[in-house]
């Protein structure tokens, strides 16, 4: 698994939970790379009950 799906991985879960944050990191080489795992984030929508 590449750097990158393993960090789109990671913040696709956080973002996918109610009342999880996620703190950006301190590693400026990282930062890029998360951004643009957010960016590419589509949230599952769940059916209407």
């Amino acid at each position: 698994m590449s750097e990158q799906a393993a960090i789109d991985k990671a913040v696709h879960w956080v973002l996918g939970r109610d009342n999880f944050f996620l703190n950006t990191p301190g590693d400026l080489s990282l930062l890029p790379k998360v951004l643009d795992a957010v960016s590419r984030y589509e949230p599952v929508s769940t059916p209407a009950v």
